[in-house]
């Protein structure tokens, strides 16, 4: 091995080992959150700082700046990688440090699903497949095999689902049978004006079994375009009895929206 592969393989593995750390300590914040449940009051959360690293070494063939990273926890510790060159997700044992299993899905043909843009694991029997400004969602599991194709029927001047964990943090929310997803105004961004944004909404969820949609009725803030263009992204997640939205240049434009389920 030359002394740049050396170098390459070198830096390989301190990128992975940042992702690593930073998954980490989300999985600690999460698990004080679940402790925290049976008591109401507000649980703060410090980051601090640690000398333990977690080393998985990876391929040549594998991107070193992954595009989604996602912990599973069953009765082992999981690390899903998308590799976005491959159109693969790769499934990393963090006990062993080691590669499990490739994940690979082809493009086109039969078996075909597409650019895989992101992915959401509800468990390893259940992994939906999203592709960036498709209508079709695909649901696989461990062994590659393609279970079901849910064609979204998008909501007249809205988007396909928007589904990333890290790029304007968006990941689905599984309800029943229903996964809520993200959109965006299907408008020339170049001429909407505040009134007919102010209409858009701004998540929907869709059935399972037939595809249907169903607009929430979270929308984004009358006044969003009062001081300029900006752009139209950001974030959500749902805690127990509120929906949270953090919208892209404007931290003050955040809102919190209770709502009841059913």
């Amino acid at each position: 091995m030359s002394s740049r592969q050396k170098i390459i393989g070198k830096n390989n593995l301190y990128k992975i080992s940042g992702f690593i750390l930073l998954l980490v300590f989300v999985s600690a914040c999460n698990k004080g959150e679940n402790l925290g449940k049976a008591d109401a009051s507000v649980v703060s959360k410090e980051l601090v700082k640690s000398s333990k690293s977690l080393i998985i070494p990876i391929d040549s063939l594998t991107v070193n700046r992954s595009t989604q990273l996602v912990h599973y926890q069953d009765s082992k510790d999981w690390l899903f990688n998308l590799n976005m060159s491959t159109n693969e997700k790769q499934m990393y044992d963090l006990k062993d440090k080691s590669l499990h299993k490739r994940l690979k899905f082809p493009v086109e043909g039969n078996n075909g699903v597409g650019r895989i843009f992101s992915f959401h694991i509800h468990n390893l029997d259940s992994i939906f497949l999203f592709q960036q400004f498709s209508t079709d969602i695909y649901l696989t599991d461990t062994s590659q095999s393609i279970k079901n194709k849910i064609t979204v029927q998008v909501p007249e001047m809205h988007t396909p689902p928007f589904v990333h964990s890290t790029y304007f943090s968006s990941p689905v929310v599984v309800i029943d049978d229903a996964l809520v997803v993200k959109t965006r105004p299907a408008d020339d961004y170049k001429e909407i004006t505040n009134d007919v944004l102010s209409k858009r909404h701004l998540t929907y969820s869709i059935n399972l079994n037939k595809g249907e949609t169903e607009l929430l009725n979270h929308k984004y803030p009358n006044d969003y375009l009062e001081d300029g263009y900006k752009l139209f992204d950001f974030s959500f997640a749902k805690g127990l009895d509120k929906w949270v939205y953090s919208f892209h240049s404007d931290i003050t434009c955040t809102i919190q929206i209770r709502c009841r389920q059913g």
